[in-house]
């Protein structure tokens, strides 16, 4: 599972999809709802994560949640079990000390 916080989250987006294509499992973008971010911005972040995900593993299922509140336990509204989060250093930020108990790992987006 990845989220998705910008269009620029390439090498998260292709982190994430490279363990979901080796392992089988589908991949999960998630989007946060933001009070500063619109849903046309949400929107756009998202197409650009389909069209890494699509470039790099074009056979790959790939499910998008777009408005879920960032809060401890977000995980359990997605249909299916999380086995790994996928998150740019900005977001790890965010939630460094949290309880999620996710096991998250972080990418460093090379520019």
């Amino acid at each position: 599972m990845v989220v998705v916080t910008s269009d620029h989250d390439v090498d998260t987006v292709r982190a994430g999809a490279k363990l979901a294509s080796e392992t089988g499992q589908p991949l999960a973008l998630v989007v946060f709802a933001a009070p500063d971010r619109s849903t046309r911005s949400g929107m756009v972040a998202v197409d650009h994560a389909l069209t890494v995900v699509r470039t790099a593993f074009p056979r790959l299922e790939v499910q998008v949640h777009l408005g879920l509140t960032d809060a401890v336990g977000w995980q359990r509204a997605l249909p299916s079990h999380v086995s790994r989060v996928f998150v740019d250093p900005a977001m790890a930020s965010r939630w460094k000390g949290r309880k999620d108990e996710l096991p998250l790992t972080v990418i460093e987006e090379s520019r």
